[in-house]
């Protein structure tokens, strides 16, 4: 075995909580609900929703697993053919530099983005921050607000009206009970948070701080 390979395991022992996503991230494993999606929802569609199951079960799930980690639930109620609900999940991921953007659109039409971002010496370090704060404090939960048989009654089980909000993904906090407690604003209501514009003509991307700034409130109000 070569000097190189043993140093890689080695490092792998030591710091089992981080992973290698190509050449453009180092990030830490968030824990996500639905666990894995079957193919045989609308043949595979979807990459992140599960648009067929029960959603409560889901929430459940998660639940049990916040009681035995501590964590937060963090919710990010959506849909599948939504562009900035995929946004939010690979930002929260600590990917950083190359997105590629699989998932159809809610007219049917399957939709294949790849977007770049701006080359910036701060990408990598503020990504893999914003990773690994969501990585040690939340459980992430993706509830399908579209085509699921129960989406926006699961979210009501939790305390939250989904009928108050007219956008989507809205991304909210779940207190140690399972019950709402906090959520964030409109990402474009929020000064600053979205990246239309960066190296790539449809970018879509947030400002990393400004984000890691809105889900440590969503933290702290979920514990009081």
């Amino acid at each position: 075995m070569s000097f190189v390979k043993t140093i890689a395991i080695v490092f792998l022992l030591v710091c089992p909580g981080i992973l290698f996503a190509g050449n453009e991230s180092i990030y830490f494993k968030v824990e996500t609900y639905p666990e894995q999606i079957s193919a045989s929802c609308r043949d595979g569609i979807a990459q992140i929703y599960d648009e067929c199951s029960d959603q409560s079960e889901i929430i459940n799930r998660a639940l049990k697993r916040s009681k035995a980690t501590g964590k937060t639930v963090l919710v990010v109620y959506g849909a599948e053919w939504c562009i900035w609900c995929h946004v939010f999940d690979k930002y929260v991921k600590g990917h950083s530099r190359k997105f590629n953007y699989e998932w159809q659109y809610h007219d049917g039409e399957n939709l294949d983005w790849k977007m770049k971002e701006r080359k910036s010496k701060h990408a990598k370090s503020r990504a893999e921050k914003l990773n690994k704060f969501v990585s040690q404090n939340f459980i992430l939960v993706h509830i399908e607000s579209y085509r699921s048989p129960n989406g926006a009654e699961a979210a009501r089980n939790t305390g939250f009206d989904p009928d108050s909000f007219s956008y989507v993904p809205v991304i909210f906090s779940l207190d140690h009970s399972g019950y709402y407690a906090a959520h964030m604003l409109a990402a474009d209501a929020i000064p600053g948070l979205e990246v239309r514009k960066d190296g790539w003509r449809d970018f879509r991307g947030f400002d990393r701080d400004i984000l890691l700034s809105e889900l440590t409130k969503l933290r702290t109000m979920a514990l009081r």
